[in-house]
């Protein structure tokens, strides 16, 4: 069975219970995350999730860099909760 290879767009609060959630299920594989927040940018997943493994993945704050060179079937999108906030 194909894993499916997911991007995580914000790992704030909700962000990092949603990456958490998708750690547990099978035939999921986290393969991309993005933020802004400067204390997360550079850092490994698995440490801003405060999760004792590392996972390989690195936070980036650049989506267009990140979208071109991950291959992603779909993406988490969490950066904000009210629609209007995150359209643009």
């Amino acid at each position: 069975m194909k894993q499916m290879r997911v991007l995580h767009y914000g790992v704030g609060w909700i962000g990092a219970e949603a990456a958490r959630l998708v750690m547990r299920k099978h035939g999921m594989q986290i393969v991309g995350a993005l933020d802004l927040d400067a204390e997360k940018i550079g850092r490994d997943l698995g440490e801003v999730l405060d999760i004792p493994k590392r996972l390989g993945v690195v936070v980036n704050n650049n989506s267009r860099a990140l979208l071109t060179k991950t291959e992603a079937d779909i993406a988490v999108h969490t950066t904000g909760s009210g629609f209007k906030d995150v359209y643009p």
